[in-house]
């Protein structure tokens, strides 16, 4: 069975381990981080969080090693 984002959520390995195709979405990281889903819309409002890639039906994606390297940061 192939592996899923979901798979690596919890608990949270090294970014190191993640595949460089892992992304996860915006409701996703917010529970990643503990926070609401407005949080994660106000650090991409305010450029503080994660880099994020907007597909275009408007929904943010976030590559998962990236996201891990900032919050070690």
């Amino acid at each position: 069975m192939p592996l899923t984002v979901h798979d690596f959520l919890s608990p949270c390995p090294p970014a190191e381990t993640f595949p460089p195709w892992a992304w996860i979405t915006t409701p996703e990281l917010s529970r990643l981080c503990g926070v609401s889903q407005q949080s994660v819309y106000n650090w991409r409002l305010r450029r503080t969080g994660p880099p994020s890639r907007q597909e275009r039906s408007g929904r943010h994606f976030y590559r998962l090693a990236a996201v891990l390297s900032w919050i070690e940061k």
